[in-house]
């Protein structure tokens, strides 16, 4: 009797065991995109990739979803038209999923409005949990003295909570001191040394352009060869600035989340010649590959690239929200992702 149940706890041991193992070889990444097309009901497409031993599967959906410390938020884009206008601006908002939002909303005209004819659109270039970069065009013609510009920051997620075009005229936008502490500042002052250094040794006619000066407060994260990045920028006034420059440091693992690749950049060129991005699992078991008009997903062992396990075409390879799920998260995600991939993004039009 007694060793029947040593057998039998033996037993429930390895099963245990092996449904532990099982779901630790889980992972997977939900990619979000910027969609090419123009008459796209959301500018954005979303691939959740999930990979369990030698299953590979996709979902897709016109959405951007993130996972935050309080639940899943979404991140989307609002088209704003006032009457007896031909301008259309344009918002970006966050909130927790559960806050539905219109793809299109009218203004109201009031005694308020000197300039209705006024252009303020918000485009999203990247986002992490906490953290997005935003770029902003803006037109004015009041006061007869047309003015216009354009500038690129970034800010905090719980900053684009709402949809009041408003609150945007004066969104903060974030110190790099903050989030990277002062090394990263003296990066941004080494960068734009460099930056300029090299303009003045540029074509004649590029001389002629300002000397950029840093900002703390102008500055994004951007994607580059499978790795993050921080950029410095400058805003364009009467036609003028617009410049980027790098800033030598890597982003804080607290801004940009998990930025590890477990292959070299010239391994995955070897397999994808055209390659843009890559990112690698964080169990090392699987790379997904993205070129400009398809993404690819090859089994990885021991950091060294093995088989493609699969290749689709996509809209466009500029990722510009990355997140990634382990284990028995995977089914987690997989219950909550895959009912919203397949709804709509905004509520349907009026």
């Amino acid at each position: 009797m007694h060793r029947l149940r040593r057998t039998l706890a033996c037993i429930a041991w390895l099963g245990l065991a092996g449904a532990s193992a099982s779901a630790q070889q889980q992972s997977g990444v939900l990619l979000t995109t910027t969609s090419a097309s123009s008459g796209s009901q959301s500018p954005f497409h979303a691939y959740w990739i999930t990979h369990e031993r030698d299953q590979v599967q996709i979902a897709e959906g016109m959405r951007l979803l993130v996972l935050r410390d309080d639940g899943w938020w979404e991140v989307g884009t609002t088209t704003l038209t006032q009457m007896n206008s031909q301008v259309h601006s344009q918002e970006v908002w966050a909130s927790p999923l559960g806050s539905p939002h219109a793809r299109t909303r009218m203004i109201p005209l009031s005694d308020d409005d000197a300039c209705p004819g006024d252009l303020s659109t918000y485009s999203v270039g990247w986002v992490a949990s906490d953290f997005a970069a935003v770029h902003h065009d803006y037109e004015s013609t009041c006061g007869g003295h047309p003015i216009s510009g354009e500038e690129s920051f970034t800010v905090r997620l719980d900053d684009l909570r709402g949809s009041h075009l408003g609150s945007r005229l004066n969104l903060k936008h974030l110190k790099l001191s903050d989030v990277a502490g002062a090394e990263a500042v003296k990066a941004m002052a080494l960068g734009a040394e460099v930056a300029n250094a090299r303009a003045a040794q540029s074509v004649p006619e590029e001389k002629n352009n300002p000397p950029i000066t840093t900002s703390d407060t102008a500055w994004i994260v951007i994607r580059r060869k499978g790795h993050y990045r921080l950029l410095g920028t400058t805003p364009i006034e009467r036609g003028q600035g617009g410049n980027t420059y790098d800033i030598p440091i890597d982003p804080p693992k607290s801004l940009a989340g998990a930025d590890e690749l477990a292959v070299g950049w010239d391994a995955i060129l070897d397999q994808v010649p055209d390659a843009q991005d890559a990112y690698s699992s964080p169990d090392g078991d699987f790379l997904v590959v993205l070129a400009p008009h398809y993404l690819s997903i090859f089994d990885l062992q021991q950091r060294t690239i093995g088989r493609r396990r699969m290749r689709m075409m996509i809209e466009s390879p500029n990722v510009i929200a990355a997140q990634w799920a382990t284990g028995i998260n995977v089914q987690r995600w997989s219950e909550t992702l895959l009912p919203l991939l397949k709804e709509a993004p905004y509520l349907p039009e009026k």
